[in-house]
């Protein structure tokens, strides 16, 4: 498992070529409390196909204040993982 930072800061986005995202054409329905275990399963079978997963830890990992779950989950897993930034 390694640990691989990530420099996005000073990465251009052309706004005016930037397909959004499409929910109904992803195959998603909205999040709830229903299905989030159908979700997890989904990520879960992608990961163990994928040829070098990385797991990318957002902000919202800090903000949510679920650092700890977050690593918890990368050493379960054993996949290498970015974050957006320092946690400290």
């Amino acid at each position: 498992m390694a640990r691989y930072p990530l420099d996005v800061q000073a990465s251009m986005i052309d706004e005016d070529n930037l397909e959004p995202f499409d929910v109904v054409k992803n195959g998603l329905k909205s999040m709830s409390k229903d299905n989030v275990h159908f979700y997890a399963k989904a990520i879960l079978d992608e990961l163990k196909i994928a040829k070098r997963p990385l797991l990318f830890g957002g902000h919202g990992v800090k903000l949510s204040d679920s650092r700890n779950e977050f690593l918890e989950l990368v050493n379960f897993i054993e996949y290498s993982f970015t974050d957006f930034m320092e946690w400290n």
